[in-house]
């Protein structure tokens, strides 16, 4: 599954997941989303990708079923 990632100005660990054929394109995600979110800031690098972000791929497949993007807010491991 190719996806474009955006993650959040304001939150380190939550991440947008477009499809590809939405890169850049917010034109589905409601305003209040960006409410929460902040800024999409566009992830370009090729070691960023959804496993190595701890983003389910299975809930992002299950969104995109319904409505064109996908909100992850990853819980970062507890320290031991």
């Amino acid at each position: 599954m190719i996806t474009h990632i955006y993650q959040s100005s304001i939150h380190e660990n939550w991440y947008l997941v477009l499809p590809v054929q939405k890169e850049d394109d917010f034109s589905d995600v409601p305003a209040e989303v960006f409410t929460e979110f902040g800024e999409p800031l566009k992830m370009e690098s090729p070691d960023s990708g959804p496993g190595s972000l701890g983003i389910d791929l299975f809930q992002v497949r299950s969104d995109f079923d319904t409505q064109s993007y996908h909100v992850a807010k990853v819980v970062a491991p507890a320290a031991p």
